[in-house]
């Protein structure tokens, strides 16, 4: 769990100013939104992995084909740079659709983990690999 400065606090003393049931609520916001996320970057893993998977077996065919050499390798290399194409476009949309709920991940599970155990914490989400998108 991170640090927090006593500036940072937004309540000093929670005691009666939420319910019960409107705590569970936020909090149940909350986990839905991390929920999403989560499911977000899995989508994203298992494209990059089917992709690649059918990129290699798609090389060893063109490998093995009576292709030229060099037409071989070109083709190979047209493949990469249409994966890659694709998968910065998906990346693009992805931080365009939800860049705030992004920008948000970090501050999200802490929020989430400091009402669970130890054995129930989140995750942390990895998004870095869209770095090259948050200034855009």
């Amino acid at each position: 769990m991170s640090e927090t400065n006593k500036e940072d606090i937004a309540f000093n003393d929670f005691k009666g100013s939420v319910t019960v049931q409107e705590f569970n609520t936020v909090l149940r916001i909350c986990e839905e939104r991390y929920e999403k996320l989560a499911k977000v970057l899995s989508q994203r893993e298992k494209f990059m992995e089917k992709a690649m998977e059918q990129l290699n077996n798609t090389s060893e065919a063109i490998e093995g084909s009576d292709m030229g050499n060099g037409k071989a390798e070109q083709a190979i290399g047209g493949l990469k740079k249409l994966l890659s194409a694709l998968s910065k476009r998906g990346d693009k949309k992805m931080m365009k659709e939800i860049r705030k709920d992004i920008l948000e991940a970090k501050h999200l599970t802490e929020f989430i983990n400091r009402f669970k155990t130890s054995e129930e914490e989140k995750e942390h989400l990895d998004f870095s690999f869209l770095k090259d998108y948050f200034n855009e």
